[in-house]
């Protein structure tokens, strides 16, 4: 839509136009060299989508410049063709204060049954992340009689107090695509923004852009309410941004489902990256929350038009668990949803949930020692269930390394029974993703955590 990634000064999307081999994101791809936190998907026609944040300078921090890349591959990986879905230009790349700049930081993607591809990511505002200045609690909506709303303020100190003292809100789009600035106390402002977010005044009948200046470089850029120079600003906490193509990937769209908010009480909502799942006509996203009790999972369920959704209560963790983190959900034949769950025991873990009574079982504590306190990849294939993990070093699973496949069967009484492992690296093995390529083959995703670098693998299975 905009372009080559030099002539960008708004927010948005970017077709790039390259093409890499073998690898979706090598070094360079879009001019990002450091790359973390994997997420891919097998889509309807085969293709393979593959997402990953763009980290602009060190890839261990989850703070300073970070963008959403994606690269599709129709040979099986052998090919890959990248581009920007999330692109926010506030600063050339990392500046030297991360406080300055926005993130979009661990994405999940999932097609429905349209073709629609759909991506869940966690969005912060100008310096907010989990690693930096903590999300303030609540959700940063506003209601009204109308419905809930992005709340907004012209005053940047504002940012840190609750979005009820706040004198504006973003309203609904219109048929032209743009979004009114509404005064709280009634009545459009003049102000507007695209779908993106980007700040717009109105004169004459027509939308002027906004500007303000690129951090780093002084260039003119777009003003959006998500960067903290700009007229207009959101509440200081973590959003969760849907991002959609109805094309394929050629074109994407935004927009921040007012469904798809925290509570009073939580600090911090934050989706697990990497892999969705479906059941029932519904699409289920890992998720999970910060509060008073800790880091604990829940499930977030949308309708297939992603118009609905709807929380599942969250995952009891009795005793020796301490908190819950980043987790995959996989569906059983019988519409159980188990769900593996990053966590400090040092094994493979899962706790079942039952959709119908929307009950968590226990968790099941697996024999099989790994580094837990890792994101991990999982997959269905061939009525088995792979998960791929850092098995670490040592009898305390010391450091993410060691890659390893681990495949189990389902015993009669739901037992999980590890049939075979396989071999993936002893090098840094971080995040990762798995999806079912075709019947003998799995694809695999994951990160080297500190070395900023994303490597795709075709498993023989």
């Amino acid at each position: 839509m905009y372009g080559s990634l030099a002539a960008i000064d708004r927010a948005g999307f970017i077709s790039l136009g390259e093409t890499t081999e073998k690898q979706p994101f090598p070094a360079g791809t879009g001019g990002c060299e450091k790359f973390r936190i994997p997420g891919l998907t097998k889509l309807k026609d085969g293709s393979l989508f593959a997402l990953t944040d763009a980290r602009w300078e060190k890839p261990n921090d989850d703070f300073g410049g970070i963008d959403l890349i994606y690269s599709i591959s129709q040979d099986k990986g052998e090919t890959w063709h990248p581009g920007y879905v999330a692109y926010f230009p506030d600063s050339l790349g990392s500046p030297e204060d991360p406080k300055d700049t926005t993130i979009l930081i661990d994405a999940t993607p999932f097609q429905t049954d349209d073709g629609t591809i759909h991506i869940l990511v966690n969005l912060g505002p100008t310096g907010v992340t989990t690693g930096l200045r903590r999300p303030a609690a609540g959700s940063g909506f506003t209601e009204n009689g109308e419905g809930t709303f992005l709340a907004l303020t012209d005053r940047y100190e504002e940012t840190e107090n609750q979005p009820d003292t706040y004198g504006y809100y973003l309203g609904s789009r219109q048929a032209d695509g743009f979004l009114p600035i509404m005064r709280k106390n009634g009545g459009e402002s003049g102000f507007y923004t695209d779908e993106y977010f980007n700040l717009y005044k109105k004169e004459n009948g027509q939308y002027a852009e906004m500007h303000q200046r690129q951090i780093g470089t002084g260039k003119p850029i777009v003003q959006n309410v998500f960067y903290r120079d700009s007229a207009f600003h959101v509440y200081n906490t973590m959003y969760t941004l849907h991002v959609f193509s109805c094309d394929g990937g050629k074109t994407w769209h935004w927009d921040i489902p007012a469904g798809v908010c925290k509570k009073p009480d939580e600090a911090a909502l934050i989706a697990s990256p990497g892999t969705a799942a479906a059941a029932g006509g519904e699409v289920i996203f890992p998720m999970y929350a910060v509060d008073a009790c800790g880091s604990r999972n829940f499930l977030l369920f949308a309708d297939e038009r992603f118009e609905s959704f709807r929380r599942s209560a969250k995952m009891a963790l009795p005793a020796p668990f301490r908190w819950g983190g980043e987790s995959k959900p996989v569906v059983l034949p019988d519409g159980t949803v188990r769900v593996f769950f990053r966590n400090e025991i040092r094994r493979i873990c899962y706790a079942d949930y039952h959709i119908g009574t929307d009950a968590w079982d226990a968790p099941v504590i697996l024999p099989v020692l790994v580094h837990s306190d890792c994101n991990f990849g999982t997959a269905v294939h061939n009525g088995r269930i792979l998960v791929a993990y850092a098995r670490g070093v040592g009898s305390e699973a010391r450091n993410r390394s060691n890659g390893r496949l681990y495949a189990f069967a389902q015993a009669n009484n739901g037992e999980l029974v590890l049939e075979d492992t396989y071999f993936i690296t002893d090098g840094a093995f971080s995040y990762a993703v798995l999806t079912e390529i075709d019947e003998g083959t799995v694809g695999l995703l994951y990160d080297t955590c500190g070395d900023g670098i994303v490597l795709f693998e075709k498993i023989e299975i």
